[in-house]
């Protein structure tokens, strides 16, 4: 008789541990939802800061350059240089200004891009039909497009695309035409030689 009472106190710590797991569990998943809510609220909270932001980039839509032309002898094609333009943007923690996918240098909320040189059309001054006026009035330009890309958005924001136009001035509309001339020389050299070529193989046969 004296047995029991010790086998009934044995078993209870046994009890005691399996029912203190078994409470565990629900507050477990308690903690873990909360957690999970937490997150869902964080998040959607910096979603719509981050959203509601004052997204910028302040730079002119039109830029005018004088073309101010220049002579490449490698490629034989009539240049006009490197220009650069520069602005302001809505700088943030989470957001990059880019052209196309890649980023540009920035200081501060200031950038700075370098428009590569632009090649005037050779068909221009290639040709046995040079016309000074359509020289003249053709619109060199090329265009650039900015972004803002928000990185924990993973989208664009806003885009801005701008437009660099290059003016012939007196000294470009000389060089175009000097090559124009210096253009035709060549080809009635390689003509003459091309003539000479055949009426030798004429009198050979």
């Amino acid at each position: 008789m004296s047995e029991q009472p010790i086998t009934k106190i044995q078993q209870d710590p046994i009890k005691q541990t399996s029912q203190t797991k078994l409470l565990c569990i629900p507050i477990l998943i308690l903690v873990f939802l909360a957690m999970f809510i937490i997150q869902g609220i964080i998040k959607l909270v910096n979603t719509s800061i981050e959203e509601h932001r004052i997204y910028a980039i302040n730079i002119p839509e039109e830029h005018v350059f004088n073309c101010n032309a220049t002579l490449d002898e490698k490629t034989s094609s009539i240049k006009c240089p490197a220009q650069k333009i520069d602005g302001t943007y809505s700088k943030y923690d989470k957001t990059e200004l880019r052209v196309g996918y890649s980023d540009i240098n920035t200081k501060d909320n200031h950038f700075a891009k370098e428009i590569s040189d632009y090649t005037i059309d050779q068909s221009l001054y290639t040709t046995e039909n040079y016309d000074e006026e359509k020289v003249k009035n053709t619109n060199p330009e090329t265009s650039i497009t900015f972004s803002l890309y928000n990185t924990y958005l993973s989208r664009t924001m806003v885009e801005k695309t701008v437009r660099v136009h290059y003016v012939l001035t007196d000294e470009d509309l000389k060089l175009i035409s000097d090559r124009n001339t210096e253009w035709k020389k060549q080809e009635a050299e390689r003509k003459a030689l091309q003539e000479k070529i055949e009426a030798e193989k004429k009198s050979r046969g």
